[in-house]
């Protein structure tokens, strides 16, 4: 039986594989491997490991997702507020299905793979950015909806030198990228509303609704 939690929920390193209707803002801090890892031998060579990333949900929050994971498989949806979610090393797969908040929202990445499925007509007047230094980039939408942007820098804060590609909302200038709002998708910090996802090294695959 599903039981609703009215009020905030914060979450600070514990072994949580659920959050699901909640009326209120979300804070989870998942830093730690919450499993059994250890060492065993092999081939006359000592071998550290550490199990598959932990499942983690989190649907039906009526308020804001602010998220930090050092490596997790998530999956979110039916989230109404800001979602800000940094998922260095695991893969996160977000559904939207409505129309979302006219705020700014974020999955970053360093390797890991985001995925992002919308239906048509919930982005509203929401600009969406899709960016990696070295992984790859796919999607579905139209040309028109959607364009190719390339860029390199070696200007402003060091965490947006480099080269950068992927899509954009067509409505953005494709040859003037902007480097102070990229530094605050990477550093999140305060800026305005737009879905940005980025995976540094991993893949990230933005798909519509045919």
């Amino acid at each position: 039986m599903r039981r609703i939690l009215h009020g905030s929920l914060t979450v600070d390193n514990a072994p949580l594989d659920l959050v699901d209707w909640v009326t209120g803002n979300v804070t989870i801090v998942s830093t730690f491997e919450l499993a059994n890892t250890g060492t065993r031998y092999e081939d006359n060579q000592r071998i550290a490991y550490i199990p598959a990333p932990r499942d983690m949900t989190c649907q039906a929050i009526d308020g804001d997702l602010r998220a930090v994971f050092t490596r997790a498989r998530v999956r979110l949806a039916e989230i109404s507020g800001a979602i800000d979610v940094r998922n260095d090393f695991g893969s996160t797969k977000l559904t939207v299905a409505r129309a979302l908040a006219e705020k700014p929202h974020r999955i970053v990445s360093q390797s890991g793979r985001v995925a992002v499925h919308l239906e048509r007509d919930v982005l509203g007047k929401l600009a969406v950015r899709a960016l990696t230094n070295c992984g790859t980039v796919r999607t579905n939408f139209k040309r028109e909806l959607l364009d190719e942007v390339h860029f390199s820098t070696a200007n402003g804060p060091e965490a947006v030198h480099g080269d950068w590609r992927g899509f954009q909302s067509s409505s953005l200038q494709r040859f003037s990228p902007d480097m102070r709002r990229l530094a605050a998708v990477l550093a999140g910090t305060e800026r305005t509303n737009g879905l940005d996802l980025v995976s540094r090294a991993g893949t990230l695959v933005l798909s519509i609704d045919p």
